[in-house]
This record gives structure tokens, sequence and C-alpha cells, in this order.
């Protein structure tokens, strides 16, 4: 399934479809957890030479319309890897799923990346792991302010976000109607930060097809 036509099926999914997807991700997400305290996929993850690197920095560039999913997770890039990444997907209209978890990327690099991308369309951009922090979290949330802004997914889980990030993304909500989803988790998150979660959470179900997920632990607020 390429990115163009997951577009089409996260607009047009009904009610049932909806929930049918976030359970399959739940389930996912558990196990993709699960080999991750193993040691499974930090250990398998095939590290990029830089003759790939700049492959495929080079057809991102030339728009390459076989390459729809970049996919960089666990490269332990630099922020000038991501600085050039940005740069590369001026032009690009075919590289809608972008995976940056744990690329090292910090706040120094974040609001060249999210100006890039405001004017395009974003299936999933993935942030998670990296260590951006409020700083650098707020030029992400920053832009995804504007109504215009397309992203339909975002997940930026343990970047260290404080519960002013949280505060950001109900006004993320309110303001933008085309995000679909935000995923967050934070184990120094306090319970009373779960609970403004949960409160926020309250405002995406009230509107169809939009969703924080939450995956925090047992002993923080749930839903």
């Amino acid at each position: 399934m390429t990115s163009r036509l997951k577009f089409q099926y996260m607009t047009d999914m009904t009610e049932e479809e909806r929930h049918a997807l976030i359970a399959k991700e739940t389930a996912d997400e558990k196990l993709r957890l699960q080999y991750k305290q193993r040691g499974y996929l930090e250990n398998n993850v095939i590290k990029l030479s830089s003759e790939q690197l700049k492959y495929q920095l080079n057809q991102i560039m030339q728009n390459d319309s076989e390459l729809d999913t970049l996919n960089w997770s666990g490269q332990k890039m630099t922020d000038e890897i991501i600085l050039k990444l940005a740069e590369s997907l001026k032009d690009n209209t075919h590289c809608t799923t972008i995976d940056l978890e744990n690329c090292q990327m910090t706040s120094a690099s974040a609001p060249a990346l999210a100006t890039v991308l405001s004017s395009k369309k974003i299936g999933r951009l993935t942030l998670s792991g990296n260590p951006l922090g409020d700083q650098g979290l707020e030029s992400i949330l920053n832009t995804m302010m504007d109504s215009k802004v397309l992203w339909y997914r975002v997940e930026a889980k343990n970047v260290g976000a404080t519960k002013a990030s949280l505060i950001r993304t109900s006004h993320v909500i309110h303001m933008n109607h085309n995000i679909w989803e935000v995923q967050f988790k934070e184990d120094d998150f306090s319970p009373d930060d779960w609970m403004l979660y949960g409160q926020i959470n309250e405002k995406f179900r009230k509107r169809r097809r939009t969703e924080i997920r939450n995956f925090q632990k047992h002993n923080h607020y749930s839903r």
C-alpha cells in the first residue's frame, strides 16, 4: 500500500474501520516494544552507508516517484544530515511518509524540517526517540497550528516533552482539523500531566478520524 492510498483510506474510513486500525496498531506497538526491550530492533537495524545516504538524498532531491517512504529509523543521524534532508525535500512531492525515529535529531534542525514540510501532504511523520525537548517540539507544533498544514499523523514519543507541549497540542487540535493523530509517551509525565492528556484526548474524540493515542504505563492515567 503506497502512501497515496493511505491518504484515501484514512479520509474515507468508517468509524468501525478506524477502531479496527487503532486496535491493530496498538497490538503492533506492544509487539514492537517487546522486541525493543529484548534488543531485537536496535541490534538488527541495517546501517546506511555514506553512499546509500547520498543516493537517497539525491532521490528525494530529484523527486523520484519510487521513493514515497523514507525510513531512517535508528540510523543515528546528525542535525547536519537532517538539514540536508530538509534542503532535499523542498521540491519533493512524492515522499509522504518520513520516519526519523532515534536519529539524534535536536531542536537545531527541527525548525528547518518543519518549515519545508509545512506545504506538503505528510501521511506520517515519526520523530520519536530524538532529544527534541519542548523547544524542538514547539517548532513542529507551531507549524501544525496553521490550518492549511496537511500532516495526518505525527509521532513524538520520548522526545523530552513536558506539560507545556501537551497544552500546545490542545491548541493545535483546535486550530487544525486536518491532524488525524498525535502520539505522545513520556515516562517523566506526572499523573496530573496524564490527566491533562486524557482531557485533550476527549477533544479529539469529539471529531471524527482524530485521536491522540495513549501509550503510557499501567500506573498512569488511562482512557
